[in-house]
């Protein structure tokens, strides 16, 4: 399917009324000369109105080159295509600062980490939503924009994380329903876009996309509560692998995971249920529904998260934390149980996904009522280990995150704090406005966002 610009425009003139056509050659007519083009010209043809999946082919194109996430720090939502929140780098050791960078609009979504910029340097490209451009790619050294701009124009990335791809482009959502493939080179003044994919029943992407290795782009969209899942083809065709709409319930800020074989990808819908879909052909495998109520608020995020030793997948809902065991064989069917009830402590929800570390036998859950947060490190067993208090809070979207020596870091309303493996303060930073992304690991540093545009890179211990 062809999705670039002057590809899509030209059939859909055929569909429109008379009463648009001189609108429509307009508008053409100021990106001839050169205008800047605008999400108003990227409407929904009548075959994606009727099928948001039109155009679907499981047969990609053939991409050179090498696929999968980039070979980074951290190149995808809580670090890896299973969203442990772990990485093997080690964090820093104090809240110096060793850079803040003012960007526009708040910070709702992680940033991601590349590769080292081509100027040199062992530390990562630093790539963050925001406002409308939709990313901005930032000097790991001090914080300056290479760019924070395309040739496009669209709306917010609210809650989608960039995934960072090794062939050269970045993937996320926005607000205006579309999934963007982005250049991620920061030897440029303005960004390249490769496509952008529509999900066309208002469904806005605000979900970090996932990256296969071999390069499939797996993202969802809420769909007027009704769901899409899309599966990209690899590279700059634009091309929908698989697709499935309506799923049966909305998809809105949490992440797809996938398990290591990567030939199973796991979405939660409606903070209440786990599906379980074939990686390469969108084919439903299974279904695990843990709880009753749906919880359809925008700003949780029940991202699924997939022990990379046992191939238990947990999950962060109302209730508490779950773990569900994938069938053992294929037609089964799959258990759970609730590991770890939060509900029982103050009527705490979990509205972001726990972190793991395989290391140091540790689950992290942040959780909270409407007055307080609590972190809890328990073992795999679902024994608890201890607690932190995490003052005012909501723990919305904010999951916490390890480091390669078993300490643990997270964004706490006005608080980014960090803590030992055994519970012990490490340091403790503040910010007035509060810390509305969740903090991200690179070699000795931490970057994390504020609701006022504001990242701060960490580091220099």
């Amino acid at each position: 399917m062809q999705n670039t610009f002057q590809a899509r425009i030209t059939p859909r003139l055929r569909h429109r009324a008379p009463t648009r056509s001189l609108l429509f050659f307009a508008s053409l007519a100021l990106v001839a000369l050169g205008a800047p083009r605008d999400a108003a010209a990227r409407r929904c043809s009548i075959e994606e109105q009727l099928d948001p999946c039109f155009g679907q082919n499981p047969v990609c194109p053939s991409v050179p080159g090498s696929t999968g996430p980039a070979a980074s720090e951290w190149p995808v939502f809580q670090h890896d295509q299973q969203h442990t929140g772990r990485t093997g780098k080690i964090g820093p050791s104090c809240s110096n600062e060793l850079w803040t960078r003012k960007l526009k609009g708040p910070m709702y979504a992680a940033p991601s980490i590349g590769l080292p910029p081509p100027s040199g340097g062992t530390d990562g490209v630093v790539y963050i939503g925001s406002f409308k451009y939709p990313i901005c790619a930032l000097n790991p050294a001090n914080g300056n924009p290479y760019w924070c701009d395309t040739p496009d124009t669209g709306k917010l990335p609210d809650h989608s994380s960039p995934a960072v791809g090794n062939d050269g482009l970045l993937y996320v959502g926005t607000r205006d329903n579309d999934l963007w493939a982005i250049g991620s080179n920061p030897a440029v003044s303005t960004a390249s876009v490769a496509w952008r994919q529509k999900v066309c029943t208002d469904g806005d992407v605000s979900t970090p996309p996932n990256i296969a290795d071999d390069g499939t782009v797996y993202a969802g969209s809420d769909s007027l509560s009704a769901g899409t899942i899309l599966a990209m083809c690899p590279g700059t065709s634009g091309q929908i692998r698989w697709c499935i709409n309506p799923v049966g319930g909305g998809i809105k800020t949490e992440s797809p995971a996938l398990d290591l074989a990567q030939d199973t990808v796991y979405f939660t819908l409606n903070g209440i249920e786990l599906r379980a879909f074939d990686a390469k052909v969108g084919t439903p495998k299974w279904a695990a529904r843990v709880e009753n109520a749906r919880n359809g608020a925008r700003l949780w995020n029940f991202t699924p998260v997939v022990n990379p030793s046992t191939g238990r997948i947990y999950l962060g809902f109302d209730e508490g934390l779950w773990a569900v065991d994938p069938p053992v064989a294929p037609g089964g069917n799959p258990t759970w149980q609730l590991l770890f009830n939060t509900q029982e402590r103050n009527r705490e929800v979990m509205a972001s996904p726990a972190a793991i570390d395989l290391a140091n036998d540790r689950i992290y859950i942040g959780s909270s009522n409407r007055n307080r947060g609590n972190l809890y490190a328990i073992d795999f067993a679902g024994n608890l280990k201890w607690t932190a208090s995490l003052g005012r809070t909501t723990m919305r979207n904010t999951p916490p995150v390890v480091d390669g020596a078993g300490n643990v870091y997270v964004a706490a309303g006005r608080d980014l704090v960090s803590w030992t493996k055994d519970g012990v303060e490490r340091w403790r930073k503040f910010d007035a406005s509060g810390f509305t992304s969740s903090p991200v690991i690179g070699n000795g540093r931490l970057y994390v966002g504020n609701r006022n545009g504001k990242i701060y890179a960490i580091g220099g211990c």
